[in-house]
């Protein structure tokens, strides 16, 4: 492939209008100072003028080709003359790809003697490529050759993609913000900014173990100045590891990796005292707002599920004829005298640390009996202010059955567990419940401790152990 030589306009004269020479330049030989047969009608010996001193001298030189960078390159040349009859020099200048194809030149040139040297700034080269450069000069209707000097172009300059892994911010129980940074060098024309990702994982430490395993987040494009992602659907209290990673032309580029701890049960809460024997949580247990109930859980049982059965309920056996057998937590008709929840089966002290509990039915009445309640219809809560003119919110949000979260009870209808049972109740399948009704039961807007069959999903309110 031929590459089109550009001339510094500083240095060099404009291209010759003259005619081509119909001389081909032939590589192989030695650059000659004069031609190396004697041309027909020449001077004869005995022709003064064909003496040795006065005979035409040529000399062409070309230099090592230097400032190779990028799709560039130069080149010097140097032409002396001796004896010559005119002061016009024609130089044609080739550049091939191959050392055996000089037959097309890419540039010619009409300059006067003295000669001085010539810089060629070669443009549009390719990455990669050996390129043979030749020139050639004619005077007095001599050709002379100068030495063939090769070079080769270096490799593209690789993209490169540097990755900076930012911190998390907005930690909650089950979010976070991830934010991170992109700096591209070396990136072709036309190139597309690859997209960028977080990879978030739990268990894995090393980059590459958590963009092969972990979960992906996607964080935008790498030119974004705004890399970020908010990440929902986290594990309350648990430590992620993650890296902000970018994958282009075939390489996958990554930051380093950090971590951070999402909040856990017992961070978010807060001790309101109301005035009463205990001070109650501001936020039901598994979520942030007061508002708000992001996870159910059935009486006794300390681990998150989202299924809600009487066959998958752990403090019960469920024979093949659907008979249930209470395995903990019997009440009269069993060996098992605890009347309570014992704080191993403590929902919020599992979950929520030392410093809480769940509220006893003697709990819920106190609550009931020396508080005012209101019904707040913008947040569908209670508002229950005690004694002291402190105030909790109690939101009414349904409760669980099987995988059902009844979204027809949102608004009308929840529960919240206490910690102890009817233990002379021959109903021993069943314990303790604050039911909270809008408009499910008549008479609307009530709240009172009932009797709910164990295994559904539930709201838990925590009190501050003492």
């Amino acid at each position: 492939m031929k590459k089109l030589l550009y001339i510094t306009a500083a240095l060099l004269v404009a291209l010759a209008a003259c005619k081509k020479p119909d001389v081909t330049p032939d590589p192989s030989k030695e650059p000659s100072t004069n031609p190396s047969e004697e041309p027909s009608g020449s001077p004869s010996s005995d022709d003064p003028s064909s003496s040795p001193e006065s005979e035409l001298k040529v000399s062409v030189k070309l230099s090592d080709v230097y400032d190779i960078e990028g799709t560039k390159a130069k080149v010097d040349i140097t032409i002396t003359v001796e004896n010559n009859k005119s002061d016009d020099v024609f130089v044609a200048v080739f550049c091939s790809d191959n050392k055996e194809d000089f037959h097309e030149d890419v540039a010619e040139l009409n300059l006067k003697i003295p000669v001085p040297k010539q810089t060629v700034e070669l443009y549009h080269l390719d990455p990669a490529t050996t390129y043979y450069v030749l020139a050639g000069v004619e005077i007095d209707d001599a050709w002379t050759n100068s030495n063939v000097v090769s070079f080769t172009m270096p490799e593209s300059p690789q993209l490169n993609i540097e990755m900076e892994t930012g911190e998390a911010d907005e930690i909650r129980l089950h979010n976070a913000i991830l934010y991170g940074s992109a700096t591209v060098t070396n990136a072709p024309a036309g190139w597309e900014p690859a997209e960028s990702w977080f990879y978030l994982s739990s268990k894995e430490k090393k980059a590459d173990d958590i963009i092969s395993n972990g979960m992906k987040f996607y964080a935008g494009t790498v030119d974004d100045p705004d890399i970020s992602s908010e990440i929902e659907d986290l594990e309350a209290g648990t430590k992620y590891y993650y890296v902000l990673s970018a994958e282009a032309d075939g390489k996958v580029f990554h930051g380093d990796v950090r971590s951070f701890t999402t909040k856990s049960f017992g961070e978010v809460a807060k001790a309101v005292d109301l005035g009463l024997s205990v001070k109650w949580a501001d936020v039901n247990l598994g979520s942030e707002y007061y508002w708000d109930n992001e996870e159910y859980f059935a009486w006794g049982e300390t681990m998150l599920k989202y299924e809600f059965t009487v066959e998958n309920y752990s403090l019960w056996e469920v024979d093949g004829s659907g008979n249930i057998t209470v395995t903990k937590y019997t009440g009269k008709n069993g060996s098992d005298t605890a009347k309570k929840l014992s704080l191993s089966d403590d929902t919020a002290y599992k979950l929520m640390g030392r410093e809480w509990k769940m509220p006893t039915k003697a709990n819920f009445d106190e609550l009931i009996e020396k508080c005012i309640w209101e019904w707040v219809s913008s947040s569908s809560c209670y508002k229950v202010t005690g004694p002291s003119g402190e105030s909790i919110y109690l939101p009414v949000r349904s409760f669980m059955d099987e995988d059902d979260l009844h979204w027809n009870c949102m608004g009308k209808l929840a529960f919240y567990w206490a910690s102890d049972f009817d233990y002379n109740s021959d109903e021993e399948t069943f314990s303790y419940a604050l039911r909270l009704n809008t408009t499910w039961y008549k008479p609307n807007y009530t709240y009172v401790v009932t009797d709910l069959e164990r295994y559904y999903g539930c709201a838990i309110r925590a009190v501050a152990r003492e």
